[in-house]
This record gives C-alpha cells, sequence and structure tokens, in this order.
C-alpha cells in the first residue's frame, strides 16, 4: 500500500528530530530505531509527546518510496525578519564599494612601486675587473698591504718571485694588523723547502680570485668586503614611495573638495557668475567716492526696505535709503489723480499675505513692480519682499543720474530684475535655503513707464495689460505656467534661477490705462474686465490707489455658493496716463467679470 509523501514542512520537522530525509525510506531517528529492525519503533511517539504534537495526526513510522520519487525541498534562504526589503541593495553597494576601494589601492600601490623601481640606484662598475684573464692577471696581482699610499709593494714581490726566494717571516707577520685573529697563528710558520721559483704565486691568484669567498686569503679582500663601493644616493629632492602615496591622497582629496565647491557654488552663485559677474558675498558698505566721474558702489539693501509689510512702508523706506546714499534725485510717491496706485491684500482663504508691491516716480518716469511668493514652498513672503525691495533700489539709481532723458526704460526694468535675483542669491547663502525644498522663490513683474514708452520685464506668471484710449487691448504678459498645470510655474527667482525673463517695450500713449496683477486676481478675470476698471476709474476721478482697492476688495467677496471664487492673494496696479476729455459713467465691476478660470 502506498502513501503520500510528507509535504516540504512536514520534511523540514523530521530533519530537525533527526530523520534522514534524504534515504530513499524515511525511517524513524537513528538513535531510537536499530538499523536491523524493520519493524516501526515507538520512539517516534515518544518524540511526540516531547513535541507536544497532536495525538489526532500520529507521524507515519515509514514511508517506502523510490528515491527518485521523493522530491527534495528547495527554500530559498529566508530573509530575517528584522532587516528591511531594500537591505540586499545596501549590501550590493557595500559590496561595490570594497571592490573599488581595493582596486584604487592596488592601483596606488603598483605606482609606488613603479616609482620605486625608477628610483632604485644602478650598481656602480669598478672601474678594474672582478675577474681578470689569464692574460691581465700578473698586470692586477697586488701585494696585501694596509697602507694604501705604497703603490710599488706589487711590484717588489713580483721582482721577489722572479728571483725565486720565498718571502720573509717579517714580511708575512707584517699585514696582520688588518688581518682576522686567525691568521695569528699561521704567521710564524717557516718557509717551505726551496723548490720551483713560482711557489708562492698561486696562493696570490688564490686570494686575487677568491676574496670574497676566504676570509684568510690576505688583507686587501677583507677590507673590500668591509667598504663596498657605495651606490649613488639619489637627488634630494626626488620622492619616495611613501610621499607619492600621501601625495597622490592628497591630490584626490583636494580634487574631491573643488569639484564639491564648484558644484555647491553654481547652485547657489549661478546667477551673479554668469549674468552680472560680481562676487557672491555683499559689499560691505562704503561713502560713495569723490570723483564725479567713478563708478557708483552698489550697496546692499536695508533690512527696512527688504522687509516692507505694505506698499506705503516699501516706499518709505526707498526714499530714505536714497536719501541716506545721496542720490541726485530722490524717488516720490505717484500721482493719485490720474496717476498710479495700487492694492494688495491677504483674501479670505491664505493666513498671510505673500505679495508685494511698490509704485514710485523718479522725475517723470513711474516704475511699478509685483511680485508674488510661491506659496507652495516655505519663505514665499521673505523672496517677495526681497525682490521688490532690490528691485526697486536698482531702478532709482538707475533713473537717478538720468536727468529726466531715459531712451530704453525695459533696460532699466531688467537691471532691475537681475538685481533682485542676485539679492535672492545674497539672502539664500546667507540663510542656508540652498535646496529646492526650501523654497525661499517668487514670481517679478517690472515696469518702467516714461512719457514716450513702457518698458517691462517679468518672470513667472500674473497678468499685464494695456488698454489704449479707444478701447483697445494689448497684453503684455504671457504666464509662464508648466504645461496643464495651472498652479504650478514654468519661472521664479530664488537661489538660483529657473526660466528666462522676458524683455519688451509698448508705445506710451495718452489715454492709456496700464493694469498689473498677480495670478489671485487674472487668473479669476473674464472678459471685460480691462473696460470695467477703466470706466471705474472714471467714476472715481482718475483716484487710481481707490479704484485698485475697490477691485481686489470685490474678488476677495465673491463667491460661488458658499465656496470663494478667489483663493490666493490679490495685487492690483493701475498706472493711468491722463487725457482731458475722458469721463464715463459711474459704474462697478459686475459679477459676470469675475469668473473662476
Amino acid at each position: 500500500m502506498s502513501r503520500a509523501i510528507p509535504p516540504p514542512e512536514h520534511l523540514d520537522y523530521l530533519q530537525q528530530i533527526g530523520v534522514d530525509i534524504h534515504s530513499p525510506t524515511l525511517a524513524a531517528p537513528r538513535s531510537a530505531v536499530p538499523a536491523a529492525s524493520p519493524a516501526p519503533s515507538p520512539a517516534p511517539v515518544a518524540v511526540a509527546a516531547s513535541v507536544a504534537r497532536p495525538a489526532a495526526s500520529p507521524r507515519p513510522a515509514a514511508v517506502v518510496a523510490s528515491p527518485a520519487s521523493v522530491r527534495r525541498p528547495v527554500a530559498k534562504r529566508p530573509r530575517p525578519r528584522h532587516l528591511p526589503s531594500w537591505w540586499s541593495i545596501v549590501e550590493w553597494a557595500v559590496g561595490i564599494l570594497v571592490v573599488a576601494a581595493a582596486i584604487v589601492i592596488l592601483v596606488m600601490f603598483l605606482m609606488a612601486r613603479g616609482v620605486l623601481a625608477q628610483e632604485a640606484p644602478t650598481p656602480a662598475v669598478s672601474p678594474t675587473p672582478t675577474t681578470p684573464t689569464p692574460e691581465e692577471q700578473p698586470a692586477v696581482q697586488k701585494r696585501p698591504t694596509s697602507k694604501p699610499q705604497k703603490a710599488k709593494g706589487p711590484s717588489a714581490k713580483r721582482r721577489d718571485a722572479d728571483q725565486g726566494e720565498p718571502p720573509a717571516e717579517a714580511k708575512v707577520e707584517k699585514p696582520a694588523t688588518g688581518s682576522p685573529s686567525v691568521e695569528a697563528p699561521a704567521a710564524p710558520t717557516p718557509p717551505p723547502a726551496p723548490g720551483p721559483p713560482m711557489t708562492p704565486a698561486p696562493p696570490a691568484t688564490v686570494a686575487a680570485h677568491g676574496a670574497a669567498s676566504s676570509p684568510s686569503a690576505g688583507t686587501e679582500p677583507v677590507r673590500e668586503e668591509e667598504h663596498p663601493p657605495r651606490s649613488p644616493r639619489p637627488a634630494r629632492g626626488s620622492p619616495t614611495g611613501l610621499e607619492t602615496v600621501i601625495g597622490i591622497a592628497f591630490l584626490s582629496g583636494l580634487g574631491y573638495y573643488t569639484w564639491d565647491r564648484r558644484r555647491i557654488g553654481s547652485r547657489l552663485g549661478r546667477l551673479e557668475a554668469a549674468l552680472l559677474g560680481e562676487a557672491a558675498s555683499p559689499v560691505a558698505p562704503a561713502p560713495l567716492p569723490a570723483a564725479e566721474d567713478a563708478a557708483p558702489i552698489r550697496l546692499p539693501a536695508p533690512t527696512a526696505l527688504l522687509n516692507a509689510e505694505s506698499p506705503e512702508a516699501a516706499l518709505g523706506a526707498l526714499i530714505a535709503e536714497t536719501k541716506r546714499r545721496g542720490l541726485a534725485t530722490l524717488p516720490r510717491a505717484a500721482t493719485r489723480r490720474w496717476g498710479a496706485g495700487v492694492a494688495s491684500i491677504t483674501g479670505p482663504v491664505r493666513k498671510e499675505n505673500q505679495d508685494a508691491a511698490i509704485i514710485f516716480e523718479v522725475d517723470s518716469t513711474a516704475v511699478l513692480i509685483v511680485a508674488d511668493g510661491l506659496g507652495g514652498l516655505p519663505h514665499g513672503r521673505e523672496a517677495a519682499r526681497v525682490a521688490v525691495g532690490a528691485a526697486a533700489l536698482s531702478a532709482a539709481e538707475a533713473l537717478s543720474g538720468s536727468a529726466g532723458a531715459v531712451p530704453h526704460p525695459e533696460l532699466v526694468a531688467e537691471q532691475a530684475l537681475l538685481e533682485s535675483a542676485a539679492a535672492l542669491c545674497r539672502q539664500a547663502r546667507s540663510s542656508g535655503w540652498v535646496e529646492s525644498r526650501d523654497g525661499f522663490r517668487t514670481t517679478l513683474i517690472c515696469v518702467v513707464a516714461t512719457p514716450s514708452t513702457y518698458g517691462y520685464c517679468y518672470l513667472g506668471d500674473g497678468g499685464g495689460v494695456v488698454v489704449r484710449s479707444g478701447g483697445a487691448l494689448e497684453e503684455f504678459l504671457v504666464p509662464q505656467k508648466a504645461d496643464g498645470i495651472a498652479n504650478v510655474v514654468a519661472g521664479s527667482l530664488g537661489p538660483v534661477l529657473q526660466g528666462t525673463p522676458v524683455v519688451g517695450k509698448l508705445p506710451r500713449r495718452a489715454g492709456d490705462s496700464l493694469f498689473v496683477g498677480t495670478d489671485g486676481v487674472f487668473d479669476k478675470v473674464a472678459d471685460g474686465f480691462a473696460a470695467s476698471v477703466v470706466r471705474l476709474l472714471s467714476a472715481h476721478d482718475g483716484d487710481a490707489r481707490t479704484v485698485a482697492s475697490v477691485v481686489v476688495s470685490d474678488f476677495a467677496s465673491a463667491k460661488e455658493g458658499s465656496i470663494y471664487v478667489c483663493d490666493d492673494n490679490m495685487t492690483f496696479a493701475i498706472l493711468c496716463t491722463p487725457s482731458p476729455g475722458d469721463a464715463a459713467a459711474a459704474v462697478t465691476i459686475p459679477r459676470a467679470h469675475v469668473s473662476r478660470r
């Protein structure tokens, strides 16, 4: 009778209790059942009782199955429960880093070995050959002597050898001063019997040829071993292997530090380095130069100007700062009747007003600046105020020495935008706001209007339109928004400039009305809005500030049922060009002109 094969979890349990699951027959534990007994043993019952197995499912004593039918469970190595799922990625990364470090160390070691091999001195060539040829032996045989200044010794020995006289006892004992102590008893040995005249020559020859192997051959070979020829030392300035390794490590660290500094600098000071070419750190306040033709020194904007809470406060701080700097022509408040006005409110939904604006005049040129801090990121209010203050100060300085003649107002507006971008970069760097999540970004609209030209420069969203005296509309501001996303802008100022500023100009004529505002207003307007504002100006006798306040208040109170239509900060600015005879009936902005876009 065949039985079913236990599932893998049962096999794991059998292996834990000592059953050999790899055998053709699953037997009982080896410790409990003898090898010769085929009958089941009660040992499994005892084991089951010890591990508290249920009595209803007893384990079979033996299962007869063929080796091919028994499938070994293939289980993957379980991951410890305390390790997260991404731990394998960390292991791979650590392994790659270890391999890379090993390769770098190996390369450095090989380079060091190569330097050492190049620095190894070559052995000096002795002027006399070490093993002279038989033809040269008579010429190089020298008598061993302890005094190198006596050069005639070898000739005397050679003369004695030619005559066949053996060396005297005194001559044998004399060089014993520099010889080892083992030669002392050999000195007084009597000379051998007279024989052939060349008998003493072989010992001298052996001493000359075997000086390195036999220390008792003579005094000169021993002195050569004690004072071997010295190899030339390397030059004083040549590096060693350790110095080379230290130099490579130092240069690697220096290269990484330079790269990191450049990377951080490109994030923070890209605008100043690429566009302005100025130093990243602000210039300390200093008195103006005495010479009239000297270039003016750029001074940082004061804190009061960069943190003004309202257009009126910003204008007061601007006038005080220009007076302190001693500008030739100070800015003043714009003409209220048929002049310019601005209004900015928080709105019924937002908790703080992240918009900023300012309007002023220098001689006959009007300047209008509006900024909208990005509400989805932190520090939007601070960014808008810094941008407006820096741009206003730049325009006031540029128009102060113009004597009423400004041929290119669009360049003044562009320079004001770039100055505000530089101020934002410096402020972000000093505050440590370098990442995208730190925010500190804003849009900016700058308009410089001479009696004959509107010059403008903007970056970001918002709205700008010119209403001619005949009722024609000319929109000069196209919002820079992301494709398909209404609340995301494609250009803004901040720690790094994003997007491309738009610069342009329009002719200014009598009877014109220029309207500029943030997206909180222009994203909700409908057709006929500009004409209604013109009629409202005529009804209020050209009081631009009052009309701007009426517009933003009407937008803030507009509802659809119980929901406010405008859920953002609202800033609206008006710049009028007076024209005699323009009058219209007093009207209010219809509700139909306030729509949700």
